[in-house]
């Protein structure tokens, strides 16, 4: 279990904070997190792709 022990003033005192169950039977919060997190990936290797092929292309371009 957390605690605040050594916090002097929060951030945001206006917000309170909800214990959230993560254990077994939570498949269906936890969805949404895991379809942002595939995603998120999917674009990182995407955009490594693309970074390699515009690599390419630019050493192509000024070797050739």
């Amino acid at each position: 279990m957390h605690s605040e022990w050594g916090v002097v003033d929060r951030i945001f005192p206006d917000w309170s904070m909800k214990k959230v169950d993560l254990g077994i039977g939570s498949e269906t919060r936890l969805e949404p997190l895991r379809e942002i997190l595939e995603t998120i990936m999917e674009t990182r290797q995407r955009l490594e792709k693309l970074t390699g092929v515009l690599e390419r292309a630019i050493w192509t371009e000024l070797t050739g």
